[in-house]
């Protein structure tokens, strides 16, 4: 019998998982020093260990007329590089600006 083939595979070896409280990990490896995941069948216990890493997202705010041309302003990042399964809320007042800036910078 040969390695699995693509969707048993996934089963075992997911390229992606994501938990309940929204955290999403991305596969990277497996873990040097342990088996391979696949092969023969050998006497014993074979144990595979895959590495995943948690994913990052930034959240970008955009400010665009309803013909998605932007106005000049300039984007507010209210989240960057943080960690999935972070909350967010683009409606509060510190997110909302008092102030708008274009591009490069001057005051509107």
């Amino acid at each position: 019998m040969g390695a699995l083939q693509g969707e048993k595979r996934e089963k075992f070896r997911p390229d992606k998982i994501t938990l309940e409280d929204g955290k999403i990990y991305n596969l990277r490896r497996v873990k040097p020093n342990t088996s391979r995941d696949y092969g023969n069948l050998v006497e014993g216990t074979t144990e595979i260990t895959y590495v995943y890493e948690l994913a990052k997202g930034t959240v970008r705010v955009k400010y665009q007329d309803t013909n998605g041309r932007g106005f000049g302003l300039a984007d507010k990042v209210i989240k960057d590089n943080v960690p999935t399964g972070e909350a967010y809320d683009t409606t509060t007042s510190e997110n909302k600006p008092t102030r708008y800036e274009t591009a490069d910078g001057k005051s509107l």
